[in-house]
């Protein structure tokens, strides 16, 4: 059950009459160690460093004007998280930058069909990859070199000054993913007055691209 809004917030009284003695002056400021996880921060707090208690040691919080109005263990629990994000954000954001890569969803095959497709390129290089995918009958395989050109295309924009390697065959399908999509149900009658499912699946496909490793021979 929530707290009555007549009582107004809950702040420990012991932890609340030290912050008022430090900023009167009355005592030395110093780091607030406390056990109350349920105490809410008030605007008093602002510029002192609580150290709450999680059961393990105390974890010293500096209060800031942004957590006024949130619990003292829970504030200091979204500033990391949200550090942690954004840092892990950040991280993606510039490997997809330097990434040559191209997706496509909601392909309307299911995700076996286009699986046997994309084993066959998987590894190949790109040119080699086209010319498969050009005689190749099954349906997946024109919305695959489609795709193929596609990611070809975001690797010479992201590779400028190597536009040679794509030439020589020096570059080749790193990764295809096929993860499955959207399913469609439709009924279509049965026997006895039944209806029996049917199940239109799609699939999402990615196309990382890369440059081939060149190996060195031991002498």
């Amino acid at each position: 059950m929530s707290r009555s809004l007549k009582k107004g917030p809950f702040i420990e009284s012991s932890l609340e009459k030290r912050v008022i003695d430090m900023n009167e002056g009355k005592i030395k400021k110093e780091v607030l160690k406390t056990w109350s996880r349920a105490s809410v921060i008030s605007p008093d707090f602002v510029g002192h460093t609580v150290a709450v208690h999680n059961g393990n040691k105390f974890i010293p919080v500096y209060v800031t004007e942004n957590m006024v109005g949130h619990k003292s263990l829970t504030a200091k629990k979204r500033t990391l998280m949200g550090a942690r994000k954004r840092k892990m954000a950040e991280s993606h954001k510039e490997i997809r930058k330097q990434t040559a890569y191209a997706k496509l969803n909601n392909v309307p095959s299911s995700p076996r069909k286009m699986r046997l497709v994309a084993d066959l390129v998987r590894g190949v290089e790109v040119n080699r990859a086209l010319d498969i995918l050009k005689y190749t009958k099954n349906e997946p395989s024109i919305h695959l070199g489609k795709l193929l050109k596609s990611a070809i295309a975001n690797w010479e924009v992201k590779n400028e000054g190597e536009r040679k390697e794509l030439e020589s065959g020096n570059v080749i399908v790193k990764s295809i993913t096929v993860d499955g999509g959207r399913i469609l149900k439709r009924i279509r009658t049965a026997p006895q007055g039944r209806a029996a499912r049917i199940r239109k699946r799609s699939n999402h496909v990615t196309i990382v691209l890369d440059k081939k490793q060149q190996t060195v021979k031991e002498a």
